[in-house]
């Protein structure tokens, strides 16, 4: 398979002749709906000339395509229509959108379906309980008036289905429903029309209204997940201010190109990738590394689309245009890989690839043998449509629905959002976990240690220059110090040096509290970006070193993965010598420090590589590449929109120690996934030869098929699906991470 196209060169990309510009459309796919349709259409559209590579998003309902120029967006959709797949080009933003569509149109028909097969039982029990000839038929059709119309109308998703499967020549799981739905449909009005003592309209209703039921929670499931790449993309400022002239105008992003000057004031996003030609600033670059420690760049340095100057008047050339921008490629790349995680076979679709021919074959044996024993059409077609019923999905449909919402609703009453259908399959292989460290493990805040002994005077005259600045390191001395009790500095006579610090003028000389470089003239040492310095005048320098705060919760949650067997590693953008002493403080056999988003990204591929189940626990910008790569991912609730759009699970509140909890959820819940499948497959092997045998009739085979469907629905929500870990959930006395 061709590879994909690098967004990183500045040009459009190229076939293999190397000459001919390619172009990306993006389609919409409504109907399908599992691994099977992925496949299909993928090798089909990825086996056109002309198309370089073609990829699936299952969950968005979309296909990207890049084909060259000369190949029409229509050319693609009459491919997708020629394998049985409508398609629509449409805009990103429009499909997002109506994302509630489909589901709330589905619940619709469910309502509907629901409502005839309760009246049409009704009638039907007037049948059963013994009515004249005249009265059958009078009740069998009203139950006709009733039914059909609803079948139309509830059952279209299968039978719109079935029929572009079938006209391309393929089976799905909709062939069987529908086929058993309109047989009996059939049977039952030429019954009601002819005086026959059966109908099986009831039937045909249950039947819809039970493959509907698992159709709903599937949909709603994965109408949760959202693309990160999308919420990324709001990152990039849409205006830039070029210098030109000596004049500052405004102009659109899309329009910077290399050579170019822009001016980046305090407060503002940096529009394009660029070096500092004047100016100095701290710059919050915490949505490349997730570090909330600023930076401090001086002419010379590079720097990215996205991140913040704090402080101080640059002036930047670009060096890249907007769309070739790092931002964009961090885009590109947590597309890429979001599509790839969505690619996970569920059980669901595993059991179907395997069911839906296996059903055709048993129907048609049965009315070929009851045919060739009987020579009653009537009569095996009867019986071939009680196997149809009999055998039809609506158990193996509720399998894994019925669980995810009953697990769904466990975990949400602990604080955990569970936003992906799949995720819970996923999370149950999970054997090693890897968390970010600022945000996740820590709150992001920073607390000072070395205060002791300062008299009141020198407390007072750092918290009024503390108070002056917003660098993350200042905030934590304003929270620490008490308010002033003496000595105050006039506020003219502060003044912020950007990317050093802040100075002030008291009784004749200058005090001074900032970066250990600037206060001392020394060359910076590896522990010194968390490090302050404070100076009155010529006096001794006072250090103040700082330490992370971590969360409460977090210690006993590492202590209970341990238990359980689960590998933990830390990766972070900050520096080796925080990483390694956050790594004590935790218990860290192993951490990677330094790691930039594409290198955590990178990480967790290899770790796939070699066998691992990878769940990734962050909540920044930066971490997202890492969360859509691995084959699970939580974000707690105060994480950034792109993260929680990245997750399969947010945790509300931000409660790390539902982790564990969390996992034994997932593994109880795919035991009762395998449970219901279990359960199924023995439902069939005692009913199937019941029905072969001519001794279920449509109405029994519907019947025997609801109380399937009702037992895995009572498996699912029956009690201590998370009760392995709900003893996590209580607080421990005395629980701290300091």
């Amino acid at each position: 398979m061709t590879a994909e196209p690098s967004a990183i060169a500045g040009h459009p990309p190229l076939d293999e002749a190397g000459d001919t510009p390619l172009r990306a459309h993006i389609l919409h796919v409504p109907s399908m709906h599992c691994a099977g349709c992925i496949g299909k259409i993928e090798r089909h559209m990825n086996a056109l000339a002309g198309v370089s590579w073609a990829r699936v998003n299952l969950s968005r309902k979309e296909l990207r395509v890049m084909a060259r120029k000369d190949i029409a967006v229509s050319d693609l959709i009459n491919d997708m229509a020629s394998i049985g797949f409508d398609a629509d080009a449409i805009d990103p933003a429009q499909l997002q959108a109506n994302t509630g569509m489909p589901a709330d149109a589905m619940l619709k028909r469910l309502a509907v379906a629901g409502f005839g097969m309760m009246n049409v039982m009704l009638l039907s029990v007037s049948v059963w309980s013994g009515a004249d000839a005249a009265t059958r038929q009078f009740l069998h059709l009203v139950s006709a008036l009733i039914s059909l119309p609803i079948l139309i109308y509830s059952a279209q998703p299968f039978l719109v289905n079935a029929m572009r499967a079938l006209q391309v020549a393929r089976l799905n799981m909709d062939v069987p429903i529908s086929l058993a739905i309109v047989l009996a449909a059939m049977m039952s009005l030429y019954e009601s029309l002819t005086g026959g003592a059966h109908a099986y309209f009831d039937a045909a209703l249950s039947l819809t209204f039970f493959l509907l039921a698992g159709r709903y929670l599937d949909l709603k499931a994965r109408q949760k997940a959202r693309s990160a790449a999308a919420q990324l993309a709001r990152m990039q400022t849409p205006m830039a201010y070029q210098k030109k002239d000596g004049k500052i105008i405004e102009i659109d992003v899309s329009a910077l190109v290399p050579g170019m000057v822009v001016v980046t004031r305090p407060g503002e996003r940096i529009p394009a990738d660029g070096m500092i030609i004047t100016g100095k600033a701290d710059i919050d670059r915490s949505f490349l590394t997730g570090e909330s420690v600023p930076l401090s760049l001086t002419p010379g340095a590079e720097v990215y689309a996205g991140e913040t100057c704090l402080n101080g008047l640059l002036e930047i050339r670009v060096t890249k245009s907007a769309r070739d921008s790092f931002l964009n490629q961090f885009i590109d790349l947590v597309d890429i890989a979001e599509r790839g995680r969505h690619r996970y076979s569920s059980l669901a679709d595993r059991a179907a690839a395997i069911y839906a021919p296996l059903v055709h074959i048993l129907a048609l044996v049965a009315f070929a043998f009851w045919m060739w024993v009987t020579g009653d059409t009537y009569h095996a077609l009867t019986i071939a449509i009680a196997a149809l019923i009999i055998t039809c999905p609506c158990a193996l449909g509720l399998a894994v629905p019925a669980v995810i919402t009953a697990a769904s609703g466990q975990l949400f009453s602990h604080g955990v959002l569970l936003k992906n259908a799949s995720a819970l399959e996923r999370l149950a292989e999970i054997d090693t976990v890897i968390f970010d460290k600022t945000g996740t493990l820590t709150n992001g805040r920073f607390r000072p240690e070395s205060l002791d002994g300062w008299q009141d005077t020198e407390q007072d005259l750092l918290l009024e220059l503390a108070s002056a600045s917003r660098h993350p390191l200042a905030i934590a001395i304003t929270d620490a110090l008490p308010p002033p009790r003496g000595a105050r500095l006039e506020p003219s006579s502060i003044t912020e040096v950007p990317g050093c610090g802040m100075k002030a003028r008291f009784n004749g000389k200058t005090l001074k509290l900032g970066r250990p470089e600037w206060i001392s003239g020394k060359k910076g040492k590896e522990n010194w970006d968390r490090r302050l310095g404070f100076r009155i005048g010529r006096g001794a320098v006072r250090w103040l070193d700082f330490a992370e705060e971590i969360r409460p919760e977090v210690v006993p949650m590492l202590a209970r993965l341990d238990k359980k067997g689960i590998k933990r590693i830390l990766l972070t953008g900050d520096t080796e010598h925080a990483a390694s002493a956050m790594a004590g403080r935790l218990g860290f056999v192993l951490h990677h420090a330094g790691m930039s988003p594409l290198e955590k990204q990178d990480f967790i591929k290899s770790m796939k590589a070699k066998g691992a189940s990878v769940l990734m626990v962050g909540d920044g910008l930066n971490d997202t590449g890492a969360m859509a790569a691995a084959d699970a991912a939580v974000a707690p609730a105060s994480a950034l929109d792109a993260t929680r759009a990245t997750a399969d699970v947010v945790l509300l509140g931000g409660q790390l120690k539902a982790l564990p909890y969390l996992l034994d959820t997932a593994k109880n819940a795919r035991r009762r996934i395998l449970q219901n499948f279990t359960a199924a497959a023995l439902y069939n092997l005692i009913a199937l030869p019941l029905a072969f045998a001519g001794l279920a009739t449509p109405l029994l085979a519907a019947i025997a098929m609801s109380a399937s469907s009702i037992t895995v629905v009572l498996n699912a929500v029956r009690p201590g699906l998370g009760s392995e870990g709900a003893f996590e959930l209580r607080k421990t006395p005395g629980e701290s991470g300091r």
